[in-house]
C-alpha cells in the first residue's frame, strides 16, 4: 500500500517490496514496475489535487494514447500504428508521482467503478473474487493481424459452452471490423508482441460496448477489470457520456460489480439469438 495525500492505496499483494511509479491520466492511475505496465485503476486523488502531490511533476517521456482519425462520413477510421513497447502507446498522463516508490503493507487490489445486434456480447463470467493481476499486461490498439487470434479468444470462450456454442461457432473478428472500431487487445508485455489475454470493441455511433472477452486460460486476475476501465477512458475521450451494453446472461454479475446500471432486457430473437439477455448503461463520469 501507498499514501498519497493521506489517501491510502492498495495495490495488491504481488507488488510488495517493488518499486513503482504511479501516472495519472483523466480518472485513471496506472501502475509501472520497471518500465512496464502493470496495473490500471481508477484515479484516488482529484485532478486538481495531483500538481501538489510530494515529488509530483510532468513527465519528461510524454506517453501517447494511440488515436482514431475519422476516414469519411460512415464513421469508419483507420488507426495509429501501435508501438509493441511496454507501456509506451497507452497513456496520455497530466502527472507522474515518483520515480519508484517502494509498496508495502499491502492489501487486496482495489475494484474500478466501473456491435451490432449479435449473439456473441460481453462475455465475462467471473468470480466475485478476483485475484489480482499477477504478470505485466499492456493494452494497445488492436490491428488486422490480430483478427484470427481475437476470433479464436471468441470461439474458445468457455461461456458459450452447451446452449450458448452455436452463438460462436461460426462467429469472426475480421480485419474490416477491427479497422471500422475501437477495438483494444489486452497482452502479456513481458514478450514481444503478447499473448492476447483478452479484448473490447468500443462501437461510437450510437455508443456501445459491442464486445468484451477474456481468455479463459486467464479469467478471474482482474483482466476484465483492466479492460473495463480502459474503455471508460477511451469513451470519455470520444465526448461519451454513457453507453448501452448488451450483456451474455453469464457475464450479468460482472457487469453489476464494474459499476453498469441494469436498464432492461434485449428479449429473444430465434433463430439467431434464442435467449433473453440483460442491457446495461455505463455512465462516464467526466475528467
Amino acid at each position: 500500500m501507498v499514501s498519497l495525500r493521506q489517501t491510502p492505496i492498495a495495490l495488491g499483494t504481488d507488488l510488495i517490496g517493488k518499486h513503482i511509479t504511479l501516472r495519472f491520466g483523466g480518472s485513471l492511475m496506472y501502475v509501472i514496475h520497471t518500465g512496464l505496465l502493470i496495473k490500471i485503476l481508477p484515479a484516488p486523488i482529484p485532478h486538481q489535487r495531483r500538481a501538489k502531490l510530494t515529488g509530483a511533476g510532468s513527465p519528461r517521456l510524454r506517453y501517447r494514447r494511440t488515436r482514431l482519425s475519422p476516414d469519411g462520413p460512415s464513421g469508419a477510421s483507420e488507426p495509429t500504428t501501435p508501438s509493441p513497447s511496454p507501456a509506451r502507446s497507452l497513456i496520455t498522463e497530466d502527472v507522474v508521482v515518483g520515480g519508484g516508490e517502494r509498496c508495502g503493507n499491502a492489501c487486496p487490489i482495489s475494484r474500478p467503478a466501473a456491435r451490432r445486434h449479435s449473439p456473441v456480447r460481453n462475455t465475462l463470467p467471473m468470480s466475485s473474487r478476483t485475484s489480482p493481476v499477477s504478470q505485466p499486461v499492456m493494452i494497445r490498439r488492436a490491428v488486422a493481424r490480430d483478427a484470427k487470434r481475437l476470433t479464436r479468444v471468441v470461439r474458445g470462450s468457455g461461456a458459450y459452452e452447451g446452449k450458448y456454442a452455436a452463438a460462436v461457432a461460426g462467429y469472426r473478428v475480421g480485419p474490416d471490423y477491427i479497422e471500422a472500431h475501437r477495438v483494444f487487445v489486452a497482452v502479456g508485455a513481458d514478450e514481444y508482441g503478447g499473448r492476447v489475454l483478452g479484448f473490447y470493441s468500443l462501437v461510437l455511433a450510437p455508443p456501445e460496448l459491442d464486445l468484451l472477452f477474456v481468455a479463459d486460460e486467464v479469467q478471474k486476475r482482474g483482466i476484465g477489470r483492466l479492460l473495463v476501465a480502459h474503455m471508460q477512458s477511451e469513451a470519455r475521450a470520444a465526448g461519451i457520456d454513457r453507453l448501452k451494453v448488451v450483456s451474455h446472461v453469464p457475464a450479468e454479475d460482472f457487469y453489476h460489480r464494474v459499476g453498469a446500471v441494469r436498464t432492461g432486457t434485449a428479449f429473444a430473437n430465434p433463430p439467431a439469438v434464442p435467449w433473453d439477455r440483460p442491457e446495461f448503461e455505463f455512465r462516464i463520469p467526466s475528467g
